[in-house]
């Protein structure tokens, strides 16, 4: 009777190791989501720490790839990098006004695996970058720091991200994420205001949607 259960007991635990191995290797992806309002994180010398916000929100697009690995039979360990991320939003003031960011990013993922099932938590640095003019873009990224020329500067950022994948059909997969991204302190050198802003951190969030194939 107890080898019965040993040999049982076994028999299932390779299966969950087969279904879980299916995780292994590189992969493909798109992300599509909806960014939240988002805030911008100001500090001078009249407010000691203010916060603004708006309630517009923006849409985001990446295309993103990675490699990860599954150890002892079901837990995860990748990276993941966002080759492509765009995100943009349109403007309240005027018409036809809509602006785009680059979003490029680098993830560090752990999880469990099981059946068809994977759960993870992440974390990791990328890059912020306006393209278009945001002096009139009611959003996230409203504030977005130049420098003395006026021109949009290049922020570093840092984010934190929890999110499950599922294979639907062979190696395709679909999955959902959160995300919250925040760039780091970076001196406006271009607000010529009395109160000259020391600092900006840009602060968003996303809840993106999945799709994309295990090679």
């Amino acid at each position: 009777m107890k080898i019965k259960l040993l040999m049982t007991t076994a028999a299932l635990l390779l299966a969950s190791e087969v279904s879980a191995a299916c995780w292994n290797g590189f992969y493909v992806r798109t992300d599509a989501a909806v960014m939240g309002s988002g805030k911008s994180h100001k500090k001078n010398d009249a407010v000691t720490d203010a916060t603004e916000g708006s309630g517009s929100r923006s849409l985001y697009l990446g295309i993103a790839g990675g490699w990860g690995k599954v150890f002892g039979g079901s837990f995860y360990g990748g990276i993941d990098a966002t080759l492509l991320g765009m995100s943009g939003a349109m403007s309240t003031g005027d018409k036809n006004d809509f602006s785009f960011l680059y979003d490029p990013k680098a993830t560090i993922r752990l999880g469990f695996a099981r059946c068809n099932m994977m759960v993870y938590a992440g974390g990791g640095m990328g890059a912020l970058y306006a393209f278009t003019d945001t002096a009139k873009l009611k959003g996230a990224h409203a504030d977005f720091p130049k420098n003395k020329e006026g021109k949009n500067e290049l922020l570093w950022t840092w984010h934190g991200r929890v999110g499950v994948d599922f294979k639907i059909k062979g190696n395709w997969m679909a999955g959902v994420f959160y995300e919250y991204q925040r760039s780091l302190a970076h001196k406006n050198e271009g607000d010529t205001s009395e109160a000259k802003l020391e600092d900006v951190s840009m602060i968003s969030d996303r809840l993106a949607f999945v799709f994309g194939f295990q090679m």
